[in-house]
């Protein structure tokens, strides 16, 4: 089953610092995409999936440390769901044979971190930011 990773879009929530990271976050995922797309090197393969979990980990920490600047209230719930994302991600890429990786399975993570957590989740803490900033 072909899965066109490319497709997934990202809204703009106007907090350049966040939104430049989920660009990253869908640059590699591109990356990814080509990748598997060109039946490409197991050793790149492994090394883009190593660079997805890391830069989600550093999104998250990044996204942790302004809630905890700006007294976010949905700290708890937000970082709850970091960790579910962690493992969630943990769990598709960590087979020790990249090709085992279900590209599907991949996309279904990715669906769920924009709709799920993105979309609700990030928007509650852009929101915060906005009037936290608009303050000063």
């Amino acid at each position: 089953m072909e899965v066109n990773l490319k497709s997934i879009a990202i809204s703009s929530f106007g907090c350049s610092e966040i939104d430049r990271e989920h660009e990253v976050f869908l640059d590699i995922l591109n990356r990814i995409d080509y990748v598997y797309t060109h039946d490409l090197d197991h050793e790149i393969r492994r090394d883009l999936m190593v660079e997805l979990y890391k830069f989600l980990d550093f999104h998250f920490q990044s996204e942790e440390n302004l809630m905890r600047i700006f007294d976010f209230p949905y700290s708890d719930e937000h970082k709850l769901d970091h960790e579910r994302l962690r493992h969630l991600l943990a769990d598709i890429i960590g087979v020790s044979n990249m090709d085992m990786v279900d590209l599907s399975e991949l996309k279904d993570f990715v669906n769920i971190w924009i709709t799920e957590h993105i979309s609700s989740l990030d928007g509650k803490l852009i929101q915060h930011l906005m009037k936290m900033k608009s303050e000063e």
